[in-house]
């Protein structure tokens, strides 16, 4: 070939050269698509899988990868993913991978956890992270990636260029629902054996919450306490024994105690009594062949040397009329 058809030729292949360079630019790295978008359970220690099972305070790591198959680099690529704000039994995450010189520019996968009740996904702050090929944390990441998304940088060709993504997710822990405990003391009963001693019976009512005592307290009239006594059952009746001799007023009150708390002495629950004085035995006169002896009427020696003396004369008469009579 001559030096002319050389530089004729050279001339030839710089159109090509030149546009074969635009194209290969043109189109510089792609986004592998596919299963890359999984969820693993933290809290039941899971593999990576989709769907993925889960129950209310379980935490997930939410994990999606990015690789680029080439022939080029993929820049600036931008990673979000959708967490739906509902309660259900089922929810649904949209993963989308994005370049701004991919070829499609965005790749999507979804990721399902099945729950076993209804409840509602929360992200975990300051959870997401990029990660290389080996799976070790490159850095954290923002916090928008269920938002407006995140941006990872650039990703080169070949598998130790891949990168990963993750996040964390709570299922939300509904606080279980306590009962609410319902106690009081009803009422107080008193009943008087006798003068000193009264018997005093308490009944309670309690729901959720188990009796554990009955306290009595005794006070005077002064408001001194004179005497206090916890019964210890669990029954809703309880029985004290009041016993003073002492005369005087007296207010005897009672508090329920559960394991919930105790109740206040209420006007329910509270009883007054008055232990009265010993009462005086009246003197009664002695009694002679059942009358009462009297005191004879003091007449004096004269008087009674006269009732002598007649009953003498009387006595003599009588003799005679009997003598006469019989002879």
């Amino acid at each position: 070939m001559t030096r002319l058809s050389k530089v004729f030729a050279a001339l030839l292949m710089v159109p090509a050269l030149a546009f074969a360079g635009t194209a290969y630019a043109a189109a510089e790295g792609q986004i592998e698509g596919g299963n890359i978008y999984r969820i693993k359970n933290i809290t039941k220690n899971s593999e990576l899988t989709d769907p993925a099972s889960a129950a209310a305070c379980d935490t997930l790591l939410y994990w999606v990868r990015i690789h680029n198959p080439g022939p080029g680099f993929l820049s600036d690529v931008k990673v979000k993913a959708t967490l739906p704000n509902v309660t259900a039994n089922t929810h649904s995450s949209t993963m989308t991978v994005s370049a701004v010189n991919a070829d499609p520019t965005s790749t999507t996968d979804t990721a399902t956890v099945n729950l076993s009740s209804s409840q509602s996904l929360n992200y975990e702050s300051g959870s997401t992270q990029l990660l290389d090929a080996n799976g070790n944390v490159m850095r954290t990441l923002s916090d928008g990636i269920t938002q407006g998304g995140v941006s990872i940088g650039n990703v080169g060709v070949s598998l130790g260029e891949k990168r990963f993504v993750q996040f964390k997710v709570k299922v939300n822990c509904p606080q279980p629902v306590v009962p609410k405990s319902n106690f009081e003391c009803k009422t107080l009963d008193v009943n008087q054996i006798d003068r000193t001693r009264f018997d005093f019976t308490a009944r309670a009512f309690a729901e959720n919450a188990v009796i554990q005592s009955y306290t009595f307290t005794v006070k005077n009239s002064g408001g001194s306490m004179v005497d206090t006594k916890t019964v210890n059952t669990s029954a809703t009746s309880a029985v004290y024994n009041f016993d003073r001799s002492a005369a005087g007023s007296y207010t005897v009150s009672v508090i329920v105690n559960t394991n919930k708390g105790s109740t206040y002495a209420s006007s329910l629950c509270t009883k007054h009594i008055t232990v009265k004085e010993q009462p005086t035995t009246p003197t009664t006169p002695p009694v002679v062949q059942g009358k009462t002896t009297e005191e004879l009427p003091n007449t004096g020696a004269g008087s009674l040397l006269g009732l002598f003396a007649g009953a003498s004369a009387a006595g003599s008469a009588v003799h005679y009329a009997v003598r006469r009579y019989i002879g």
